[in-house]
């Protein structure tokens, strides 16, 4: 559920029922910067400067070469996806922990974006949807914050896509429109432009993709 508000009818925190947490955004060209910290390769907490993406499916998405102290995974899978600037061909591995505010999300997937990724305004990549859905959230651009609240998905174990697919929907199930080099789907005789029509008996639609992508997802590293 989304529901838009005018500036005057900012909330106050101290009303709001559950436990909610304020952290500060920052503004740039219309778009919403926070500041996380995330364990790198090393398992060292680094602190980092995110776009808040509810549009983007993933949970971190890093653009490499934007901090030092986030050198590229040594173990990993190839991933492909798609940005703004086209497709974006990655490095996934699996992260000790996130942390906003006051809440640490443990064992998350993040993807290294190796060219194309999230960089503007000194940014160090993006947070997505896979993150952010665990939350119930305020974003109160007129005081330059972001109130949040773990919700009930918040303990759900974050798992990462390994098969290597950029899938999109058809209208005969789900297209293949990308497949990482040496991931399984390369080795799996699957082409661009096969159309995937059923998994697990459940036939592919709009309305079903996203459980495809899901069924796609592992927990191992």
């Amino acid at each position: 559920q989304v529901t838009f508000s005018e500036p005057a009818d900012a909330p106050d925190i101290k009303t709001l029922a559950g436990d909610w947490h304020s952290i500060p955004l920052e503004i740039q060209g219309g778009v919403p910067y926070l500041a996380a910290e995330l364990s790198n390769t090393d398992g060292e907490l680094v602190a980092v400067r995110l776009l808040a993406d509810t549009g983007a499916r993933g949970a971190v998405l890093l653009s490499h070469g934007t901090h030092q102290g986030l050198p590229l995974p040594t173990a990993y899978f190839e991933t492909m996806s798609q940005g703004l600037s086209g497709d974006i061909a990655g490095r996934m591995t699996m992260s000790d922990s996130l942390v906003l505010g006051n809440y640490p999300l443990e064992t998350l997937p993040v993807d290294y974006a190796l060219a194309g990724g999230e960089d503007e305004s000194n940014s160090n990549g993006l947070v997505g949807n896979e993150v952010l859905r665990r939350f119930n959230l305020i974003f109160d651009y007129h005081n330059d914050r972001l109130l949040l609240s773990p919700n009930q998905l918040f303990a759900e174990p974050m798992f990462a896509d390994r098969s290597g697919l950029q899938i999109r929907p058809h209208q005969l199930g789900g297209i293949i429109r990308q497949i990482a080099p040496g991931s399984g789907a390369a080795d799996s005789g699957l082409q661009v432009g096969d159309i995937i029509t059923t998994f697990n008996t459940t036939p592919v639609s709009m309305h079903t993709i996203w459980e495809l992508k899901r069924a796609l997802a592992s927990d191992a590293q």
